[in-house]
């Protein structure tokens, strides 16, 4: 089904499905941007998706069980996809969903594990934190205005409830 959404700054709604990253427009049209099995490196299962700050660059995690991928997709000016960077690969992490932290660090969250991972601007990655709370946060997203610059908010499908998680 459809998981990861993602807003670009034209209010065209981006989302997750089978594999492909579908763009919905204003006007209702949906249209095919990306599709995981046909890009280099492949990709297995799109799951988290997050625009880049600056919205030239759409980040995309594989959800896929040992493929632990997060490739980075330029947009050009014309807003179709470029080629597609590699940024991270752990076959031992399931990368799941994604969200930047204040510093515009990359937040990666694995969904069995219920671990963070940091990859900088850098490339450097950093585990952050282990949650003993159980399987079960799903979505994470930084806080805007008004909330704690600090931390990243994650949902708990199985209880109904949202986590502040303070980063380190």
């Amino acid at each position: 089904g459809a998981c990861g959404i993602a807003l670009d700054q034209k209010d065209n709604i981006f989302y997750a499905y089978d594999n492909k990253i579908m763009k919905l427009t204003q006007k209702g049209v949906n249209e095919l941007f990306f599709d995981g099995g046909q890009s280099s490196p492949t990709l297995k299962a799109i799951v988290g998706i997050e625009f880049s700050p600056d919205y030239r660059h759409l980040f995309a995690c594989d959800g896929k069980l040992g493929s632990g991928k997060l490739i980075k997709i330029p947009i050009h000016p014309d807003g179709n996809p470029g080629p597609v960077e590699l940024l991270y690969q752990d076959e031992n992490i399931n990368t799941e969903y994604i969200a930047f932290d204040k510093d515009f660090n990359l937040i990666i969250k694995g969904p069995w594990s219920e671990s963070f991972i940091r990859v900088g601007k850098d490339r450097k990655t950093e585990s952050l934190k282990h949650f003993d709370i159980g399987y079960g946060i799903q979505t994470i997203t930084r806080g805007g205005p008004g909330f704690d610059q600090n931390a990243i908010y994650g949902t708990h499908m199985p209880w109904g409830v949202i986590y502040k998680i303070v980063l380190p």
